[in-house]
């Protein structure tokens, strides 16, 4: 096994990395432990975006969580937009180009990436238009966990319709 996923960006800030890693270390000890924020963040990193819009489905309780965890990690948020849903059943069904309109929004000059938030949400559809139309790099939460995957797996090639992203190495730890 390359590696386990916990796939719920939010619940991964709420519980806190380790702790989603401790408990995964109980069944799996040793199998690398890949998180939605982890993954995102490690992207910001390999991509050196210091200075992001966000896109996220959630309440604002939650986009504080958010926001605290990537700000801790030295990356400044420039400008948000948020549909504020509570429900996940609500948040599966917003369309992509719900999302993209969204992202479209909350994009600023002073961007240097789009963050679109939350893995419960299906928005491969529109990363390589949105990268297109902005001309920036954009990470999502499921997309930044098959790059992290990818990575640890040893896969070289990907599709390019998948994105930036995927033109990168994973950085060092």
């Amino acid at each position: 096994m390359h590696a386990i996923v916990y796939g719920c960006t939010s619940g991964t800030i709420v519980l806190g990395q380790d702790k989603v890693a401790e408990l995964i270390h109980q069944s799996r000890p040793g199998v690398p432990v890949v998180t939605p924020i982890g993954a995102v963040l490690k992207a910001f990193k390999a991509m050196e975006l210091s200075r992001i819009a966000v896109v996220t489905p959630y309440v604002t309780e939650v986009n504080r969580l958010v926001a605290r965890a990537i700000h801790e990690a030295g990356v400044e948020i420039v400008s948000a937009l948020s549909f504020r849903q509570r429900d996940a059943e609500e948040m599966f069904l917003t369309s992509a180009e719900a999302f993209f309109e969204a992202a479209l929004a909350a994009d600023s000059p002073d961007a240097e990436g789009i963050f679109i938030s939350c893995t419960g949400i299906n928005v491969s559809p529109i990363v390589k238009e949105l990268e297109r139309l902005t001309s920036k790099p954009v990470v999502t939460s499921n997309q930044a966990i098959a790059w992290q995957c990818r990575e640890i797996a040893g896969v070289a090639e990907t599709e390019d319709d998948l994105g930036a992203l995927f033109r990168h190495r994973l950085p060092d730890q």
